[in-house]
């Protein structure tokens, strides 16, 4: 995609993404930390010997997908699949 095409960028810089208020990015940001911790506890988990792979990856991928999801509805990007 080039420069010309898309949405504009917002005041912030971020293109596709509305501005968001102080509030909304205190949230994001919340969000994020509380990411990290989760992330800590994934890396003891994964540290253990007997734990299982497979589920290990289930869950790490539904942690991403859910903080993803979170922040997302928060900062209701512009959807380029949308018609």
């Amino acid at each position: 995609m080039s420069e010309t095409h898309g949405p504009t960028p917002t005041s912030q810089g971020v293109r596709g993404y509305r501005d968001l208020t102080a509030s909304e990015v205190a949230l994001i940001n919340q969000i994020k930390a509380t990411e990290e911790i989760v992330a800590e506890l994934w890396h003891g988990v994964a540290n253990l010997d007997d734990s299982d792979p497979r589920w290990r990856a289930v869950a790490r991928t539904h942690f991403q997908e859910g903080f993803s999801a979170l922040v997302r509805s928060i900062a209701q990007p512009h959807d380029p699949f949308a018609s």
